[in-house]
């Protein structure tokens, strides 16, 4: 059935920018001669563990970089590193990684179709507002999601609390029943904003699953033909 909205929320990392391909190349590059299937799957690892709690506000995004620098560095056989050293590879990582940030090939045509229907749109995303920020402009979307960018730690929430998404409603001045929230984590992003009163669309982007309670998309060319 159609999806009646006014305004669509969509996640970032994963939905809008490659994150992952941008991910892996840059620590692969950071770790040469390393056992690449190992460094990728235990940096994703130590990524998603970390990033996890900094959103829930048990340390600081500059703390958990470090973290996940020194412990892998611990597993490759570099014992020792302090918070100095950490920082400093961190400052290399970094910049391979931002030289990677690319936007998936389905972003821009989508924006620019719902852009002519006369949606607005908004970014709810658990990263750091301000490097979140750099990415969407460095993508080509910042210009049509300027006015909602709604990061965790800004809000005081993280996805998938309600709160974070009810403030992005806010923020649009519109109900969460006239808001679509599109995200590629089924329980972060399409349960949590369905349970907050929103439409939930899940981006299955490896095309994985088909789950009964939210609506399922494998590309973002297929967003409109859900939209009314």
């Amino acid at each position: 059935m159609p999806l009646r909205t006014a305004a669509v929320l969509f996640d970032l990392d994963g939905t809008l920018m490659d994150h992952a391909t941008a991910a892996t190349r840059a620590i692969l590059e950071c770790w040469p001669g390393a056992d690449t299937g190992f460094v990728e799957r235990r940096w994703n690892e130590l990524t998603d563990g970390y990033v996890e709690r900094y959103a829930r506000g048990e340390m600081s995004f500059a703390e958990q970089r470090r973290r996940r620098a020194i412990t892998l560095a611990r597993e490759l056989g570099h014992p020792g590193w302090d918070d100095a050293k950490a920082d400093a590879w961190f400052a290399g990582y970094l910049a391979r990684y931002q030289g990677h940030w690319a936007a998936f090939p389905d972003v821009l045509p989508l924006f620019e179709e719902l852009a002519a229907r006369g949606l607005r749109f908004g970014i709810v995303t658990n990263g750091d507002g301000s490097q979140q920020r750099r990415k969407l402009e460095r993508i080509g979307v910042l210009p049509h999601v300027a006015d909602c960018v709604m990061a965790s730690r800004e809000v005081g929430a993280a996805k998938p609390d309600a709160a974070i998404f009810t403030a992005a409603c806010a923020r649009l001045g519109l109900p969460p029943d006239a808001v679509l929230h599109v995200g590629d984590l089924l329980d972060t992003d399409a349960r949590g904003a369905a349970a907050a009163g929103l439409t939930g669309v899940w981006l299955d982007r490896p095309g994985t699953g088909t789950p009964a309670d939210v609506a399922r998309i494998t590309t973002l060319a297929d967003l409109p033909g859900l939209l009314l």
